[in-house]
């Protein structure tokens, strides 16, 4: 099996500044407060950076629907879920700082054998290792979601309280993933798609290990 291509996604604004035909946009629902500063060459590189993993209303994707919120509540609104999962993010973490404290639960990130410790925890409790290990993927599955959310939120605070932006343009990164029927609408709409190029070393190493 040989390793795969590191993915190519860093020349985003040098392709679009040479570009004969650049990428289309749908057209805007509304008028952002700053118009003029999405035609420069500068600001579409840079948001197509940004937008290079969800293609966010770029055909063949639909035109992005009016959003009800103004530009004060969109601030609000994201300002509200960062915190939100920032807070809940932080409360993830508390497991192993309580359980670990001196090594990969320390504030410090002092680090540690996760295997090792797991393998002392059940033998300390009772609890037979397999459910160790399960508890602590949940752990870590929470604090993935929160975090990517996160900042997510803090990005999309940023773009729509500098006006450049609008509210529609940034649709929730996280939309409860736990409700999807299909692994198509799980990896395809309602969880985050920016680590998708990175799926290959993943599934590499993975087999390399195995």
């Amino acid at each position: 099996m040989s390793r795969p291509e590191p993915p190519q996604n860093l020349a985003t604004s040098t392709r679009y500044a040479f570009a004969y035909s650049p990428p289309k946009y749908n057209p805007l629902p509304r008028q952002p407060l700053w118009p003029r500063l999405r035609n420069l060459t500068a600001f579409k590189a840079l948001d197509l950076q940004l937008n290079d993993y969800r293609h966010i209303n770029m055909p063949p994707n639909p035109p992005l629907r009016a959003s009800t919120r103004g530009y004060f509540r969109s601030v609000l609104y994201h300002f509200s879920w960062m915190f939100f999962h920032l807070l809940c993010l932080d409360l993830s973490t508390y497991p192993a700082f309580r359980l670990a404290p001196n090594t990969f639960g320390s504030a410090f990130h002092v680090g540690g054998d996760f295997s090792q410790w797991c393998t002392d925890l059940a033998a300390s409790s009772g609890i037979p290792r397999p459910f160790v290990w399960d508890f602590w993927m949940l752990i870590l599955a929470m604090n993935t979601y929160q975090g990517m959310a996160c900042i997510w939120h803090v990005v999309a605070l940023v773009g729509v309280g500098s006006g450049a932006y609008l509210d529609e343009e940034w649709p929730k990164m996280m939309d409860k993933p736990w409700l999807s029927t299909s692994l198509n609408e799980l990896w395809g709409r309602r969880y985050h798609q920016t680590l998708r190029v990175d799926s290959p070393y993943l599934t590499w190493y993975i087999a390399e290990f195995v």
